[in-house]
């Protein structure tokens, strides 16, 4: 294998996508993270507009999954209880009363194996087991990047199962497109949607309700500073926006757009799935990233392609999120970068 693609770091190893625009995405097998995602800006400066770690220790110590995979089930589940083939499935709790990221099965702290690489994509995967964290059932995780001369990023999921089981697999990379030279507060952001899930004080969805005369209207494009000072309840439960919005498109399609002047580089995120949630970086713990940075509050941002947050207790759409031995589950999502 070419040493440009493979590289030792730490205990593990980098894996590089390149292309010809001079954009380079290394990943790790570490949480199959995003580790590093740099691009040229409108100067021609390079920029890294991904917060991360010099080194795995990092990854392994931060409590904001910043750059990996996470799931079986991404985001939460309400005092972690579904109902699921007539009985109640009761998983682990780490966010309070909430089921969070999969709490202890910790997918973005195990290291996954390296299925097959090129220099334009890399597939990992990971198997749990049937208990670990409450979920019932053995499951077989693969994700693979892929990096393309359109400047494009295509993530593609895959799991299967041998039992019936809620499946929502993510990725949580915190995005700066200043190149993390600020925060993300004078970023723009736009999200394709009518409706977000309005939140209870533990985040969870209470109802489905339209953005408009609301912060949550990002149909056309906003200033985050803007929407994340609102004098809304909703902005003010999570400290900004902590949100699902639930997309206009049932199909692979543009789900939300950001933009940052200063280097104007753009991010565009395609999707299938039904929600994207946007979480501003509200509660950063200030953790020591990359050049000694103080990733605090509003350092980065995440857009996280998914099924509902708690889906698994919405009875009319429920079974949409479980999964079987003769339904696999499946979901692509495509960051695309460009520089106006």
């Amino acid at each position: 294998m070419s040493q440009e693609i493979k590289q030792a770091w730490g205990d593990t190893y980098l894996y590089s996508l390149k292309n010809a625009q001079g954009t380079q995405v290394d990943i790790s097998p570490l949480g199959a993270t995003i580790v590093n995602f740099f691009v040229n800006d409108k100067q021609g400066q390079q920029q890294n507009i991904v917060l991360g770690f010099n080194q795995p220790q990092g990854y392994l110590d931060t409590k904001a999954y910043i750059g990996s995979v996470v799931g079986p089930w991404a985001n939460r589940i309400a005092e972690g209880k579904f109902p699921l083939n007539g009985e109640t499935i009761s998983l682990e709790l780490n966010e309070g009363t909430n089921h969070l990221h999969g709490a202890s099965i910790h997918l973005d702290k195990q290291y996954w194996q390296v299925a097959s690489v090129t220099q334009s994509a890399i597939c990992l995967t990971i198997q749990t087991q049937e208990g670990d964290a409450g979920y019932p059932a053995n499951i077989i995780f693969t994700v693979t990047y892929t990096l393309n001369e359109d400047n494009e990023l295509s993530i593609e999921y895959a799991a299967t199962t041998d039992k019936a089981v809620p499946i929502n697999v993510t990725q949580h990379t915190y995005f700066n497109l200043s190149g993390c030279h600020e925060k993300i507060v004078d970023h723009t952001v736009s999200i394709d949607a009518d409706h977000y899930l309005k939140i209870d004080d533990k985040a969870i969805p209470m109802s489905k309700d339209t953005v408009a005369n609301t912060a949550m209207d990002l149909r056309t494009t906003k200033v985050i500073k803007a929407g994340i000072s609102a004098d809304e309840q909703q902005i003010k439960l999570v400290n900004g926006y902590d949100h699902c919005w639930c997309l206009n498109e049932d199909k692979f399609a543009l789900a939300a757009q950001v933009g940052c002047e200063s280097t104007g580089i753009q991010l565009q995120v395609f999707t299938d799935q039904n929600g994207i949630q946007l979480y501003t970086g509200n509660a950063l713990p200030g953790e020591i990233g990359r050049e000694g940075k103080v990733y605090d509050a509003y350092y980065g941002l995440c857009l996280e392609t998914q099924h509902y947050p708690d889906q698994v207790n919405m009875p009319e759409i429920a079974e949409q999120c479980i999964y079987s031995p003769t339904r696999p589950y499946t979901h692509k999502t495509v960051f695309k970068v460009a520089v106006n």
